[in-house]
């Protein structure tokens, strides 16, 4: 086999995996940005705190237990079973009304999805350089990657918008992300049944500590970390506070919403693909998380001094928030990459439970602070919080 026919062979089921993440993504999205306004209609405003926090620490455990189910029925097989548990979570949330039963299906679907991801990234880097080599190309595969996925978060929530319209009809949209689930199961059954594992690297609470040791010892990796729990801590805040802010406070319809949406999430299309190019040809990846993470603080910062304004203004502070965090990702996400190999189950696992982490710890912190401040200065909490991250993103050793 020549080269050439070697790289074609080697990244052709990358070419699935856009399609198979993309359609990940949009059933997230068909549900993430609403999850708190419904959850808020059947246990309050504080009740939505509650279910996040339980479903994270779930899948917090699950992290914990992955590396020893992978090497015990592989990645495909627990891909297949999490997103099976998602879409009859999905699907009872859209076909049941009682609020003790849909509060579990919550819990199960916030501690499920993660896992889903988690998997496909294993086989994203498996299939980028699985010997460790390639590693040029990670913020290329992984700009295109995030881009087809940011694709689905910018065109969802204009459509769910428009479905739900003026009503509270959040049933149909659960039962829409339930379908699109069974469509991403037809293709990673067809295309991924024979992926053959790596050897993992175990995972436990017994080689969490020692893993911690590493990584605090390791400048680059420390400082990642640190940058991409700053990245998931915006992005429980936004996903779970900001429709809450504009729906309940501030009056916004689901269409508004929507529109907002759809064109403030545009920045993950746009920015993230030349990024992750020019980070891997030219500057690196540190100038760019840096720019990121001033961009995003002082735009969140800002949000109470915009008050309910017009629907144009409150898209451009939103699309400079989401700007600075398009910037943020794709640069921690591609640094990350490169200083790891996809069996390395352990700093894989902890980076990707960063995002359940941030959820426990973010919505903890804003629930008590919702007891001291207003919901809307909170968000210039947020803002000081993330301004943090240019700091961290100055520890790390810049690849060029």
């Amino acid at each position: 086999m020549t080269e050439r026919a070697r790289k074609v062979h080697r990244y052709k089921p990358v070419r699935w995996l856009y399609a198979a993440g993309f359609l990940a993504y949009l059933h997230l999205t068909f549900v993430a940005f609403f999850n708190s306004s419904y959850i808020a209609t059947i246990l309050g405003e504080r009740g939505v705190g509650l279910v996040y926090i339980c479903g994270s620490l779930l899948a917090i455990a699950g992290f914990f237990s992955i590396s020893h189910i992978l090497s015990r029925i592989g990645n495909y097989r627990v891909l297949i079973i999490a997103t099976s548990l998602e879409a009859l979570a999905l699907l009872g949330l859209a076909m049941i009304n009682n609020p003790f039963i849909l509060a579990p299906l919550f819990v199960l679907h916030i501690a499920v999805y993660p896992l889903i991801f988690f998997t496909l990234d294993v086989f994203l880097e498996n299939y980028t350089h699985p010997e460790g080599k390639e590693e040029d190309r990670t913020g290329h595969v992984r700009g295109l990657y995030l881009a087809f996925a940011n694709f689905a978060f910018m065109a969802a929530p204009l459509f769910i918008g428009y479905v739900l319209g003026n009503s509270e009809n959040f049933h149909v949209i659960y039962a829409m992300a339930s379908g699109l689930l069974v469509l991403f199961l037809a293709i990673t059954a067809l295309k991924f049944r024979r992926f053959i594992d790596p050897k993992y690297h175990s995972i436990g609470i017994g080689r969490v500590f020692p893993t911690l040791r590493l990584i605090s010892g390791n400048p680059n990796l420390a400082g990642v970390y640190s940058a991409h729990f700053l990245l998931r801590l915006f992005y429980a805040w936004s996903i779970v506070y900001a429709p809450l802010y504009l729906h309940e406070h501030l009056g916004y319809d689901w269409p508004t919403i929507g529109l907002i949406l759809a064109v403030t999430l545009s920045p993950y299309v746009l920015f993230e693909i030349p990024i992750g190019r020019w980070a891997d040809k030219y500057l690196g990846e540190q100038e760019f998380m840096i720019l990121g993470f001033l961009v995003m603080g002082l735009a969140v910062a800002s949000v109470p001094f915009l008050g309910v304004g017009s629907v144009f203004l409150w898209m451009v502070l939103i699309f400079l928030m989401e700007t600075g965090a398009a910037f943020v990702e794709i640069t921690t996400e591609s640094y990350f990459f490169k200083q790891v190999a996809s069996n390395n189950v352990n700093l894989i696992s902890l980076f990707r439970m960063l995002q359940p982490v941030a959820y426990v710890f973010g919505i903890a912190f804003a629930s008590l602070m919702l007891f001291v401040i207003d919901l809307s200065y909170l968000f210039t909490v947020f803002g000081l919080i993330l301004l943090l991250g240019a700091l961290f993103a100055m520890r790390i050793d810049d690849t060029r």
